[in-house]
This record gives C-alpha cells, sequence and structure tokens, in this order.
C-alpha cells in the first residue's frame, strides 16, 4: 500500500484514505496485520485503520469499528459528564448571587460560602 501511495503522490494525486477489500476475513487480516506490523511504522496513529466487521486476530481487534465506537461512546459520555458539572456549579453561582440580591447584603455577609 505505501508503494502505492508514494506512486500517487509523485503523479501530483492527492490520497486519502485507502479501502481494502478481500473475499475471505482471513486474508484481509493478513493485510491489515503487514500495514501494522510494518517496519517503517505505516500507521500515524491507532485511529488510522479501522477493520470494518470481526477481526480473527487479536492484534487487529482494538482497529474495529466497535471498539472504536464504544472508545468514542466513553469519551463523548466523560465530556458530557464535565459539561453538566460545569452548569450545576454555574446554576449554584446565579443562585447565590440571587439570594444575595434579594437578602439585600453582599456575597460575605451571607455566611455562604463562594464557590470561586
Amino acid at each position: 500500500m505505501s508503494l502505492i501511495r508514494q506512486a500517487a503522490i509523485s503523479e501530483g494525486h492527492l490520497v486519502g484514505p485507502i479501502v481494502t477489500l478481500s473475499y475471505k476475513n482471513h486474508a484481509l487480516d493478513e493485510i491489515l496485520l503487514d500495514v501494522v506490523n510494518h517496519p517503517m511504522g505505516l500507521l500515524s496513529s491507532p485511529r488510522a485503520l479501522i477493520r470494518c466487521g470481526n477481526a480473527e486476530d487479536q492484534q487487529l481487534k482494538q482497529y474495529t469499528e466497535q471498539h472504536n465506537a464504544a472508545e468514542k461512546s466513553a469519551q463523548v459520555k466523560e465530556i458530557y459528564a464535565i459539561a453538566r458539572c460545569y452548569s450545576i456549579l454555574i446554576n449554584l453561582r446565579l443562585f447565590h448571587l440571587s439570594y444575595t440580591a434579594r437578602a439585600g447584603c453582599s456575597i460575605g455577609e451571607t455566611g455562604l460560602a463562594s464557590p470561586y
């Protein structure tokens, strides 16, 4: 695949993703293992390869679409949880400001600890 990519680049073609199809899963896994284990390090990152379908080889499991989807789902949940905590903090701050305004006192006089 590296030779195909280099030839395309040398002729001035834009090179995007390379799609590899195979009639048998075993043959596809062998091609992908050659890419993963290449001594020149053909993959720029673990996310540079996505194996659609079930990988028979354990080394390719991390590249399956199911694995990537589960990892992305966990990241999205973590980001949502952080955003929710920030939202709660902002709402507490607004409540605190509203309370002090209605009580007619400064923030320090309420006896409530400032979140900042």
